[in-house]
């Protein structure tokens, strides 16, 4: 984990923050990097660059995407594949965790969340997980995969994984997903939610 978090963080200035935590199988550290134009506003968006890398669960399933700079999509709206060429900025790939997962992780996560003693509050840090399940949700592909057996079968997973990983909350999942107060009860914490999306997160995403 040492060698991937040295890779990723290369060029970048270390900083030291009360969230640096270096584990067995967990590796948490924090970087400066140069910000412009946002006036010393970030929202929910961080002033430095947090790095995690981890090893809790099973990396399955995975696809190969291709990755590409936001410069380098700039210069081929504008014809300029010679500068991408020049630049070295040509797309690349990279095995990444699938959709699928992601979703199911996320919809857990927020599962977790539903039972804290303060749920909306608790939700709302973690706004950024309804905001991807939203926009992933948004793509019929993966809609479609809520009401199917496959969907079912990898929740099964992901919490297997809960359970070993996260003692102190994987009795939660004895009760069945269904009855979870995220189901029953989130239209009473929409208002505050909705605060929080509509002030400090929303500057920082898009639509």
């Amino acid at each position: 984990m040492k060698k991937i978090e040295t890779t990723v963080s290369e060029g970048l200035e270390a900083i030291e923050d009360e969230r640096i935590k270096k584990g067995e199988k967990y590796r948490k550290t924090v970087y400066a990097y140069p910000r412009y134009g946002a006036g010393g506003e970030y929202g929910q968006a961080s002033n430095d660059l947090l790095v995690e890398v981890n090893n809790f669960t099973n990396p399955e399933p995975a696809n190969e995407m291709q990755l590409q700079t936001l410069v380098a999509e700039m210069l081929a709206t504008s014809d300029r594949d010679d500068l991408i060429k020049q630049f070295d900025l040509v797309p690349f790939p990279v095995l990444v965790l699938s959709v699928r997962r992601t979703l199911v992780e996320k919809i857990l996560g927020a599962v977790k969340d539903s039972y804290h003693d303060d749920p909306a509050a608790q939700l709302s840090k973690r706004i950024r997980h309804l905001y991807d399940i939203c926009l992933i949700l948004r793509e019929v592909e993966h809609s479609d995969f809520l009401g199917s057996e496959d969907f079912a079968s990898l929740c099964e997973s992901c919490i297997a994984d809960e359970r070993v990983l996260f003692e102190d909350t994987a009795p939660l999942f004895d009760i069945p997903l269904g009855e979870a107060p995220l189901f029953s009860n989130f239209e009473d914490w929409r208002p505050s939610i909705e605060a929080i999306y509509n002030t400090e997160f929303q500057k920082s995403c898009i639509s």
